[in-house]
């Protein structure tokens, strides 16, 4: 990676390494979620997370409410970013954005990601059984996401900190909301997709949907852990990737 795009912040154990991984976050999130990612990865894979309008350091940014509009500016970061093979992860509202993100670029005729992963999000023709949260008023989504440990306390008890969250997540579920699956032919990738033992949002199903969209291998994996498995319980997950993408080092 050759540039210091505000659209992705780089971590490394080398100056040299093989693959990069992006990874995209849950609706509302940010790249410090996977912080905790930089000590378990494997050195010869670089850590890439995406940092969206709205969120760490560019939380004076308007968050991104159209999903055409965010893929056209990742898209054309990205291009601007790939020097190596390179991967994408993405969770939950992640996982949606990842996979429309390659759609993109294969239509651009660019580089495609080495592999595809996704964890806790039902395959993208599937609608979600939890109920569409946009039009809740600030106090019930806030008390929706405390019953589940999905915001952090010191945003809650920080009325600014709140307030731009919930505008970031507001713009997140308004682009899944609105997003309708057109079909398209199998990913010329490989797809392994996680979920957590514990979720219960989710049914097997639903993610073992996602071996339709790709004509190269794919692999499911149940990982230990709730809806956030993977800020929490990064060690197993981040061996899985490392193993994939041993190809390229």
């Amino acid at each position: 990676m050759k540039t210091s795009s505000k659209w992705f912040l780089r971590y490394g154990k080398t100056q040299n390494p093989s693959t990069s991984l992006f990874c995209f976050p849950h609706a509302g999130g940010n790249s410090s979620f996977f912080h905790i990612w930089k000590e378990s990865l494997a050195s010869h894979i670089e850590l890439c997370l995406v940092q969206l309008p709205g969120r760490g350091s560019r939380a004076p940014e308007k968050p991104i409410s159209d999903g055409s509009i965010m893929i056209d500016r990742l898209a054309y970061h990205l291009t601007l970013e790939i020097d190596r093979p390179f991967a994408f992860f993405g969770h939950s509202f992640g996982a949606l954005i990842a996979f429309r993100l390659v759609q993109r670029l294969q239509r651009m005729g660019k580089t495609l990601p080495e592999h595809l992963f996704v964890s806790a999000r039902q395959a993208p023709h599937l609608v979600s059984k939890t109920p569409h949260m946009f039009h809740y008023p600030d106090h019930v989504l806030v008390g929706i996401l405390r019953s589940q440990d999905a915001i952090p306390m010191e945003i809650l008890q920080d009325p600014v900190l709140c307030t731009r969250f919930l505008a970031v997540f507001r713009a997140d579920l308004g682009i899944d909301h609105a997003y309708r699956y057109q079909q398209s032919p199998p990913l010329p990738c490989p797809i392994t997709v996680f979920c957590g033992l514990l979720d219960k949002s989710l049914g097997q199903g639903d993610l073992m949907a996602w071996k339709d969209y790709t004509n190269r291998s794919f692999s499911f994996h149940v990982m230990a852990g709730d809806h956030h498995f993977p800020y929490c319980y990064p060690d197993r997950l981040t061996k899985i990737i490392a193993r994939n993408l041993k190809a390229f080092r």
